[in-house]
């Protein structure tokens, strides 16, 4: 295993438009990639916040149906994109399913943009309260040139073009936006089990005070939730000061966080695409939904739009 300095240094001498990818992929499957994942983990929570994302989210009634099998299937479409990247021939597989179980719904395009600036900004902003470090501007850069080639994929129009216009997007969005649904909050509750599996053992019990100390007191209130009392947030940052000494300290994996199609969560066998996601509707409240946006949809979100 090398030393954590000797591949960063590696890294920073490639250029972060020209080189995005394989600077993204080192900070989000190996480097930093318990951060970049948790990040994703804040991202997916916080679409719950946001009432008419809730209200669809319930009608289709996945989540309340398959709470565990639907949110690693959401981590792992997204892992596998990180770790393939969306010019691999089973990165644009992934594009192709994220289109396919986003066709039947109508989506507003500001919606589409919201999620895509909260999975591009959220895990960087994690990264810098939680992580072992923070990204660099090299990172951050290599970052926002990702997603914005998953959002032209995508089909998602008016794209912002610079890290700046990714994270005023998120933010002015989200104080639009977040207020607290019945759905929001039915959301969060069933998929807490989830939450407590990523905690071995007895340290399941700190799964709740957790997830709020790092979703913070909006949006856990959005969510039902009464905020992180003040020991829990020392305790939280506690441990995350030490977990951050300590890898400082460790050489880097040869190998990314997980390897696609390894075991994991409900897949002990391990996994392939076909399996994840949700493409046929499990609607509870009949075959159609009250509009949840304006008429601004992705267009022809079915297919991805090749813009190279």
């Amino acid at each position: 295993m090398r030393s954590r300095r000797h591949e960063r240094e590696r890294i920073a001498a490639l250029d972060p438009e020209r080189n995005y990818f394989e600077i993204f992929r080192f900070m989000a499957t190996r480097d930093l990639g318990w951060e970049h994942r948790s990040g994703l983990n804040l991202a997916f929570y916080r679409i719950f916040a946001v009432p008419h994302m809730a209200k669809l989210l319930v009608h289709t009634g996945h989540i309340q149906a398959a709470p565990i099998k639907r949110t690693y299937d959401t981590g792992l479409l997204m892992y596998d994109l990180s770790y393939h990247g969306p010019e691999h021939p089973r990165g644009r597989e992934v594009i192709r399913k994220i289109n396919a179980m986003h066709r039947r719904w109508d989506i507003a395009n500001e919606d589409h943009l919201y999620v895509l600036s909260a999975i591009a900004v959220l895990p960087l902003r994690f990264m810098d309260d939680f992580g072992w470090r923070s990204p660099t501007r090299q990172e951050r850069q290599a970052n926002f040139a990702f997603y914005r080639r998953v959002g032209e994929l995508l089909g998602i129009r008016e794209l912002p073009s610079t890290g700046a216009e990714f994270e005023r997007l998120f933010d002015e969005y989200e104080a639009k936006q977040l207020a607290f649904s019945d759905e929001g909050r039915q959301l969060f509750r069933a998929t807490q089990t989830v939450v407590a599996d990523w905690f071995p053992g007895p340290l399941g019990v700190l799964a709740d005070p957790f997830t709020k100390v790092i979703l913070g007191d909006e949006v856990s209130r959005c969510l039902g939730q009464t905020p992180a009392p003040t020991w829990t947030r020392g305790l939280v940052r506690g441990a995350l000061t030490v977990r951050r000494l300590a890898i400082r300290h460790t050489p880097i994996e040869s190998r990314s966080l997980i390897t696609p199609g390894d075991p994991v969560g409900p897949y002990e066998s391990g996994y392939a695409l076909d399996v994840l996601g949700a493409e046929e509707a499990v609607a509870t409240h009949g075959s159609s939904l009250p509009s949840v946006g304006t008429d601004t949809r992705v267009g022809d979100p079915g297919h991805s739009v090749d813009r190279r």
